[in-house]
């Protein structure tokens, strides 16, 4: 899909992936984007602000992990890749988990592109 931005994309990702009653994981720091567009699409009151590691800024696996357990799981989960604002990369470990977790993995970069990953397409 071309946009006119990763702005864009990202609205076009949460309207395409979730409804309003779908919960859907941030993990602090996030782009302020992000949660306007969840609040833009209605489904404001269901985002979980996921808490990260204080000095690499990577996502707390086992906050989500038990997320994802009960019996109502986020729909979509969504980091930050470079974890901003330290320029730390979450690496292969972090990604492979998460992708092990969940049926569709959205990645944002950043500084590059928006990435999705479907679990059996790779």
């Amino acid at each position: 899909m071309v946009t006119a931005g990763a702005n864009q994309a990202f609205v076009n990702l949460v309207l395409t992936l979730t409804d309003e009653s779908d919960k859907v994981v941030l993990f602090k720091p996030y782009y302020f984007n992000h949660l306007m567009a969840l609040q833009m699409t209605g489904g404001a009151d269901k985002v979980l602000l996921g808490p990260c590691d204080s000095s690499t800024l990577h996502p707390d696996l086992g906050w989500l992990q038990e997320q994802l357990e009960r019996p109502d799981p986020p729909k979509m989960v969504v980091i930050v890749n470079p974890c901003n604002p330290t320029g730390e990369v979450a690496g292969f470990w972090v990604v492979g988990t998460l992708f092990g977790w969940l049926e569709v993995l959205l990645l944002v970069n950043s500084y590059c592109h928006i990435g999705v990953l479907r679990s059996g397409i790779l």
